[in-house]
């Protein structure tokens, strides 16, 4: 099965900024209504943002799953503690009765429980019970019993339940993230849209209502110059298969990236103006974009697709 890539936000505001700017955008949709009639803007798709801004805005924070994760780690962790000890206490009974270099004492497994993984420690709990019950009128004169074995059996199952509750959690808050941000991007989307009519509308008549419509891709909602823009792409090849490896670079400058398995990159931090970029990857011809605009605090879209070099190889003399 394909690997599912996971999404990435569209916008470098936060996400409690974004419904603010939903909300700013549907009142200048009710100031300039018969502006946007004449764009055959309904009522239907007002009521479209409506429901794009509400199931954003109905999404938990990151802060509350964060927060259950953690108090199942906790958990989790109380559980692994309150199982080492009595494990502890076998493989000391076995040391005592075997010696640590018997082929007794290593059937019960990894003694250094401390570094054992999660998923080791309760395959390795079992093994230690499973050995002890085998030898336990051995390890009798060291206090192991069969209702202790029998308790540690319980342990282990708690343990192991609380593993599985600890990446419930984590999937749980990678599922939630997901969709949080695919519903802000369709917001998002929706709202650049809207915007881009709005300033169309008023272009050539009202620079102050244009203005309103401009969103600010930052992290403040604001304009925050910096002289700098992002360049992302995805690289493909005539049949329309990602790219991975390939060389990106802005030239005449040290800004270089390498396409992901997805034959995604992206360039941070590209000076304002128009840029030269060069994509190379081996078996291909080298692309040269001699005109990659980039505008202050901007994402330029910028995809290649790269041809193949089938140049023959000259013959060995």
């Amino acid at each position: 099965m394909t690997k599912l890539k996971p999404p990435v936000r569209e916008y470098n505001f936060t996400d409690s900024y974004l419904p603010q700017l939903a909300d700013g955008i549907l009142a200048l949709l009710v100031r300039d209504g018969l502006q946007f009639e004449k764009r055959r803007w309904t009522e239907a798709k007002t009521t479209n943002l409506l429901a794009l801004r509400d199931s954003f805005v109905a999404t938990k924070p990151d802060d509350y799953y964060k927060g259950i994760l953690g108090i199942k780690t906790e958990e989790k962790d109380a559980a692994r503690a309150v199982l080492s000890t009595p494990i502890r206490t076998i493989f000391v009974a076995a040391e005592n009765v075997f010696g640590v270099k018997s082929s007794h004492y290593s059937s019960f497994g990894a003694s250094g429980i401390s570094k054992l993984s999660d998923d080791e420690m309760i395959r390795n709990s079992r093994l230690v019970v499973d050995t002890a019950h085998e030898f336990l009128s051995e390890l009798e004169d060291e206090g192991i019993t069969e209702e202790m074995l029998d308790e540690i059996d319980v342990l282990i199952e708690t343990f192991d339940k609380s593993v599985d509750a600890q990446l419930a959690a984590q999937r749980n808050r990678d599922s939630a993230t997901a969709d949080r941000i695919n519903k802000g991007n369709l917001l998002y989307r929706a709202l650049v849209k809207v915007c881009n009519t709005g300033k169309d509308i008023w272009y050539e008549t009202d620079e102050s209502k244009y203005n309103d419509y401009v969103i600010y891709n930052t992290p403040s909602g604001k304009p925050e110059p910096t002289g700098m823009g992002r360049v992302r792409g995805t690289i493909t090849n005539a049949a329309a298969e990602p790219l991975e490896g390939v060389l990106c670079l802005v030239k005449g400058t040290e800004i270089v990236a390498e396409t992901d398995e997805y034959g995604e990159y992206e360039l941070e931090n590209v000076p304002v103006g128009k840029q030269s970029m060069e994509f190379s990857l081996a078996t291909y011809k080298t692309y040269l974009d001699e005109v990659v605009e980039v505008f202050e605090n901007q994402e330029t879209k910028n995809d290649i697709e790269m041809e193949a070099d089938v140049t023959p190889t000259p013959p060995e003399t």
